[in-house]
């Protein structure tokens, strides 16, 4: 009876289904947050210059997005918050112009996204050393959610392919490019 005990503890294999994204937004939900400026896109003065805004910000592992509004409590409220996907970063880089200061950095869209396609959000940190931890902090999510996308798409199109009969290995899409 015993061996029988055994002989089912050897062949069954615990199931786990573990979704390590939600564990990850559960367990950080904000992957940094606080107050920067952020230049006034509208009513831009001769030169390309608008006023600056005090906002906090907050970059939202939970909703993979960076929401930003006038404070913390604002960020919380649907109606007083804005928000940028993280999907339509193109890239995030220190400002390099003339008139931009050292602590200066910029957030740049995709073009063909629909929400704010294309536009540049101006941020200054109160540091360079702030403003660098931002930059590092938003490319290092950008980056990580296009690998997750791209990980997706391939899974899907090796979905596709299975369900369409069509099989090929790295080495024919290494000969395809080529």
């Amino acid at each position: 009876m015993a061996d029988d005990a055994d002989a089912c503890e050897e062949n069954e294999q615990p199931k786990f289904d573990l979704d390590l994204d939600a564990f990850e937004k559960d367990m950080v939900p904000v992957l940094k947050e606080g107050f920067l400026r952020k230049r006034k896109q509208k009513g831009m003065r001769v030169g390309g210059f608008g006023s600056w805004q005090k906002r906090y910000f907050v970059i939202s592992n939970k909703r993979k997005q960076v929401i930003y509004g006038k404070n913390a409590a604002a960020c919380q409220d649907s109606k007083g918050k804005k928000f940028i996907p993280w999907e339509d970063i193109e890239k995030v880089r220190m400002s390099t112009g003339k008139k931009s200061s050292e602590k200066e950095f910029e957030i740049v869209m995709k073009t063909d996204q629909k929400l704010n396609a294309g536009r540049s959000f101006i941020l200054e940190g109160d540091t360079r050393r702030e403003a660098e931890e931002w930059v590092a902090q938003l490319n290092k999510i950008s980056l990580e959610y296009q690998r997750k996308q791209e990980k997706k798409r391939k899974a899907m199109e090796a979905i596709n392919n299975r369900s369409t009969g069509r099989f090929h290995d790295a080495a024919e899409e290494d000969r395809e490019v080529q």
